[in-house]
């Protein structure tokens, strides 16, 4: 059981906060934006994250994603100044959003390191928390060798 949940809440789905967002209409009808943003106008933040979303969305589903887990490697795609990036679970949901095919639609990297546990992958083998793309990229190694193995036609969504 993981600390502070009870065994029903351990796998379920918990947005979190919008705080992983870098613009977004606040509830009053005004716009926020992350405070890394300031003297920037909305326009501004608003190119700046859609570059941002851009990046990842384009990426290539057939090479190594685990650049996106380096906020550097993700500037330098975007072709934008090192402001900020969004939370790993975004990325995560950005990721599989637009790869649904080739990406497991699992955004927690919590999880993604608690799946790989209870699948045997030995703790010093476990990409660092911080690198949720490494962890699905790991975990999705298991996803192929079960398909291949059971001659499944389970999809990473079916998964």
């Amino acid at each position: 059981m993981v600390a502070g949940t009870r065994d029903s809440e351990r796998y379920c789905y918990m947005p979190g906060t919008s705080r992983g967002h870098l613009l977004y209409k606040d509830r009053r009808g005004g716009i926020y934006r992350h405070r890394r943003f300031e003297g920037l106008s909305d326009e501004e933040a608003l190119r700046y994250t859609l570059k941002i979303h851009a990046a990842i969305a384009q990426s290539d589903p057939t090479s190594d994603l685990a650049w996106i887990d380096s906020d550097d490697a993700l500037y330098q795609k975007a072709g934008v100044e090192p402001l900020q990036t969004m939370g790993e679970g975004r990325k995560m949901r950005l990721l599989s959003a637009y790869h649904l095919d080739s990406v497991l639609p699992i955004a927690s990297t919590d999880h993604l390191g608690e799946f790989l546990r209870v699948l045997g992958t030995p703790e010093s083998n476990i990409p660092s928390r911080n690198n949720p793309v490494a962890r699905m990229l790991l975990l999705k190694e298991y996803f192929l060798k079960a398909k291949e193995l059971f001659n499944s036609e389970l999809t990473t969504y079916g998964l």
